[in-house]
């Protein structure tokens, strides 16, 4: 019994109206081309080629380059990373995108999105073809926009961990991100209800 109304419990919190935080820049310009600067840390499968994908549906020129490099020959460069969530499924809990003018290496955009640390039902849109293109519309809101399933409208300001890195357009070191929990270390959601259950 205890466990049906723990279950009832869970469904509820499931269900909650957890916000994702987001940080915000739009970028000023429309962009053409764009060079994305590799990241080997992120191991996401398929997210550099959704990136690149989504930006040649906005009709801009994409390439993958080792390093920023003002040599480069795009109108702007894009530095990004990521890490997954574990839980009843995996899916992306942190993204960052940074957008810079080539030339000069100014700062033109930025978009930062956390998820909640709750499980809401807004987890389970939280994929990359909903993530990337949804970020991808607020940073460069002068190109084509596309359809996704998510809103950032109710999202929370995202605030940053230092007075350091507030206001920063750099990527934020990975120990200010949450970082990703494999189920096998004991503390993602499916490993919590699989304890519970006896399963």
């Amino acid at each position: 019994m205890k466990k049906i109304i723990f279950l009832g419990s869970c469904i509820l919190f499931i269900s909650g109206c957890a916000s994702t935080k987001v940080n915000i820049v739009k970028s000023p310009e429309k962009i053409d081309s764009i060079c994305v600067v590799n990241n080997k840390e992120v191991t996401i499968p398929n997210f550099q080629e959704t990136i690149l994908d989504q930006l040649q549906k906005r009709d801009i020129k994409a390439y993958v380059v080792p390093s920023f490099d003002k040599k480069n020959k795009c109108q702007a460069s894009l530095k990004y990373s990521a890490s997954e969530s574990w839980g009843l499924t995996t899916n992306i809990d942190y993204t960052e995108l940074v957008l810079y003018r080539t030339a000069n290496d100014e700062h033109l955009g930025l978009v930062r999105w956390k998820m909640p640390d709750s499980i809401t039902l807004k987890n389970y849109n939280n994929d990359i073809d909903n993530v990337i293109p949804t970020m991808l519309n607020e940073l460069l809101p002068l190109n084509n926009q596309m359809e996704t399933d998510l809103d950032v409208s109710d999202s929370e300001e995202y605030e940053q961990d230092t007075k350091q890195y507030k206001t920063g357009f750099d990527l934020l070191p990975y120990a200010f991100r949450r970082p990703s929990v494999a189920p096998e270390k004991g503390f993602g959601n499916s490993a919590f209800l699989k304890n519970f259950f006896n399963i």
